[in-house]
């Protein structure tokens, strides 16, 4: 009579445990890729944003102004009509649309900060001095901005990102964020003068 062999308790044990070790290895490279893959497509929007605004100072001759802060992208795509520290706009999004007639849609998703939401991309504009003042930054005031978040303290790569603390910016490009907290990252660009 002929023995049949087969594999003990220890070797399906190990088996198991190398199959876990390799499912666990896959699912975080594939949630640090989708991390990624959605800090670049914020940022790429951002970037439009941007684009869209040098635009629209070529065209007018100025920013639009629409308060203190305005959410960008489509009004409607916000829900509560709040992006951070700012409003939907949809006079902002009609007056970007005239220099840009396809505008992205920022991602809305909230990004945990300080145990409150952060969402989407605003424009801030500080209006000239006294009352708000402008922020300075590298010596110079500076009255428009945007402001948007990366998860997983990615980091900001849009030219004229700011550093340093509130009223005390500089621009730089080394430390890539202007704050992090609970794993966001928020990014304020300044955007040039008109």
């Amino acid at each position: 009579m002929r023995r049949q062999h087969g594999f003990t308790i220890v070797e399906l044990l190990i088996v198991i445990m190398v199959i876990g070790i390799l499912a666990a290895i896959t699912i975080v490279a594939f949630n640090g890729v989708q991390t990624r893959a959605k800090n670049t497509s914020i940022e790429n929007t951002a970037s439009a944003y941007r684009k869209a605004l040098a635009a629209y100072v070529a065209q007018k001759g100025d920013y639009p102004v629409s308060g203190a802060a305005a959410c960008l992208g489509k009004a409607a795509a916000y829900s509560g009509g709040a992006c951070y520290n700012g409003t939907a706009s949809v006079t902002l999004e009609t007056e970007l649309g005239s220099v840009l007639t396809t505008l992205p849609q920022p991602d809305t998703t909230c990004f945990a900060m300080y145990g409150g939401c952060r969402r989407g991309l605003t424009y801030y504009y500080r209006a000239p001095s006294p009352t708000p003042s402008p922020w300075t930054i590298d010596g110079v005031e500076h009255s428009h901005y945007m402001i948007y978040f990366l998860g997983d303290n990615g980091r900001c790569t849009l030219p004229n990102n700011l550093e340093g603390s509130y009223g005390a910016f500089s621009t730089t490009a080394t430390k890539g964020y202007m704050e992090r907290h609970s794993n966001t990252s928020m990014c304020i660009v300044q955007l040039p003068n008109p």
